[in-house]
């Protein structure tokens, strides 16, 4: 049993300290007299975890037009201890390809060998990333059931 969910996180650094807001909270006005040092860079995470208690690697969805990933991104990043995945998008949320990438990629690369040829399930949100023909076609060919919740 598996549930997956993405969050955006506003990326930059207050005059006094380091925080992660939700988009929610910042939309809301709710973060008034909160100094940011000017970046208005969101991320989106997709975060996986299992009912066993461990966790897939997560995603991390940045904003980029060209599609690319710049190096600056993963300065931080030691692949031979972390493992988690770059992609982008021109808004830095999923989409329908990424949704389905993830998919393909990710949950089906992490969780076959702890599925064998049992049915795994999965728990979304109705987001249209993960709730369309192809994602959903792809998930019963491979045995997995998808249980969707409603939003909020």
């Amino acid at each position: 049993m598996y549930n997956m969910d993405e969050k955006g996180f506003l990326i930059g650094r207050l005059r006094k300290t380091q925080r992660v807001f939700t988009r929610d909270l910042y939309e809301q006005g709710k973060l008034v007299g909160a100094g940011q040092d000017g970046s208005r860079e969101w991320i989106t995470v997709v975060a996986t975890i299992c009912a066993d208690g461990t966790s897939l690697s997560p995603t991390l969805i940045h904003k980029a037009v060209s599609g690319s990933l710049r190096d600056t991104w993963l300065d931080d990043f030691e692949t031979s201890r972390q493992s988690c995945y770059f992609t982008s998008s021109p808004n830095e949320w999923t989409n329908d390809e990424l949704g389905y990438s993830w998919l393909t990629g990710l949950f089906e690369k992490e969780t076959a060998t702890k599925g064998k040829r049992s049915w795994r399930l999965l728990f979304v949100d109705g987001h249209g990333s993960h709730v369309n023909m192809k994602f959903l076609d792809w998930c019963e060919q491979h045995r997995i059931l998808v249980a969707i919740y409603p939003p909020h």
